[in-house]
């Protein structure tokens, strides 16, 4: 299949997906609505590791601000990603989420929201 980002930055990717060999949680029902264990696993199960992983990755690389960050912003444009800081930024994602990203399809992606599509395709 040849090399990922990720290996060529010396990042090193397990064969198989992360999600698939997670056992489920142990946790008892307490019957108390509202309790404080309840409100942090609804706020962890709210979160998309996908989303976080193709947002704090060019978070590190760009000078663009969190709390402007949209899906429409532009990769080389708002972001202001060469070649190299694109790379980065799918080699952190592959690292993150345990995936590879064909160089083909991350040269199609031109938006954030073109990058999200493209990791949450590949993210299964």
């Amino acid at each position: 299949m040849g090399i990922s980002i990720a290996e060529m930055l010396g990042m090193e990717l397990p064969d198989e997906p992360a999600d698939s060999d997670q056992p489920e949680s142990d946790s008892a029902d307490t019957g108390v609505a509202g309790s404080a264990d309840e409100a942090q696993s609804s706020d962890q199960e709210d979160s998309d590791p996908v989303e976080e992983a193709v947002v704090a990755a060019p978070l590190a690389e760009s000078t663009v601000p969190a709390v402007d960050f949209r899906p429409d912003l532009t990769l080389a444009g708002d972001f202001d990603l060469d070649k190299i800081g694109l790379y980065a930024v799918v080699a952190s994602i592959e690292q993150d989420l345990k995936i590879t990203l064909k160089d083909a399809d991350i040269d199609s992606a031109s938006t954030l929201a073109d990058l999200m599509e493209l990791v949450k395709q590949n993210h299964r």
